[in-house]
């Protein structure tokens, strides 16, 4: 599976993923880079919760084609 787009909100924090053909939450879509069932990312361990982070020579994830959640 790869993430093909992001949901974003008006001020353009990412509010989910779209993987495998099914928007995920971003504690899902990091569960599953967790899992390693997700190319292209790794899964990440910060201050404030597990994210995702796109891996060198991979698209980045803000370069992702976006939708606007309102």
């Amino acid at each position: 599976m790869r993430v093909q787009k992001r949901k974003v909100d008006v001020k353009r924090h990412t509010l989910s993923y779209l993987v495998g053909g099914k928007w995920r939450t971003r504690s899902e879509t990091a569960q599953l880079a967790k899992m390693g069932k997700i190319e292209g990312v790794s899964y990440c361990r910060g201050k404030y919760g597990s994210y995702i982070q796109s891996r060198p020579g991979t698209v980045r994830l803000y370069s992702l084609p976006m939708r606007l959640e309102v």
